[in-house]
């Protein structure tokens, strides 16, 4: 999975989606992964228009400002993270992007109890946190997603309709590092339409091989997933959009 590192910009990274924005990436911030890629892809790709778009655990704010910038998110568009260095570094970033951004600091929908959005996209972290510890993906920045990855995706699916407009939709990530079932079975509870828009499969890191054997024990306990092909290891990031709260 292609990361940035810490001090880097996008100019110097991988990820085309970001192409044309100088992200700064402070340490303790989480940096844009490849996930973020299929994510703003994901959107861009269903999306027409220029919505008002929240960019919920907004980290460096690079997949908000991405939406501006394809002409799919509205200015100012709304970013909001549990931590302040990412509400900070998102409006930094938002500024030397020539983007105007109302951010803001607190837990999944905490800053916006009465408002309401077009959009919702969910950035929070998705993967199990004992494969995080062992990921070069949250160096230097908390994770608290529970054992299974699933802790925070499901509260943001269970919010997310008391935070839409009519007719607004959420999009969030599935990363099979995490218990893919408990979080497509909550947006399925909670949303009439669950429909899969993004896949892209991964490559492992090659400093995660060593923990191979964790790797493979979490699988058999059903918490993760992941394939093996030609002595590689592969994982998968899905992409879904949600719409049209159950009553």
């Amino acid at each position: 999975m292609a990361e940035y590192e810490r001090g880097d910009t996008v100019s110097q990274g991988s990820l085309p989606e970001l192409e044309g924005l100088d992200l700064e990436i402070p340490e303790g911030v989480f940096a844009p992964t490849a996930t973020s890629g299929v994510l703003i892809r994901s959107v861009v790709e269903n999306e027409s228009g220029s919505a008002r778009t929240l960019d919920l655990g907004c980290g460096t704010g690079a997949v908000g400002l991405a939406l501006v910038k394809a002409g799919v998110a509205a200015q100012p568009f709304a970013a909001s993270d549990a931590s302040q260095a990412a509400v900070d570094a998102t409006i930094r970033n938002a500024k030397r992007s020539g983007c105007s951004v109302d951010a803001r600091c607190g837990p999944l929908f905490d800053p916006w109890l009465d408002v309401g959005f077009d959009v919702v996209v969910d950035d929070v972290s998705g993967v199990a946190e004992e494969v995080a510890s062992i990921s070069p993906w949250f160096s230097g920045v908390p994770c608290e997603s529970g054992p299974d990855g699933d802790r925070l995706v499901t509260d943001v699916i269970r919010q997310a309709p008391g935070h839409l407009k009519p007719g607004g939709r959420i999009y969030f990530p599935i990363v099979s590092f995490s218990k893919a079932e408990t979080i497509l079975g909550t947006a399925e509870e909670t949303f009439e339409s669950v429909e899969k828009v993004g896949h892209e499969a991964f490559p492992l890191p090659l400093g995660m091989y060593d923990h191979r054997e964790t790797l493979g024990r979490m699988r058999e306990e059903g918490r993760i997933d992941f394939s093996e092909k030609f002595g590689m290891i592969l994982f998968w990031t899905d992409v879904y959009c949600a719409a049209g709260a159950r009553s």
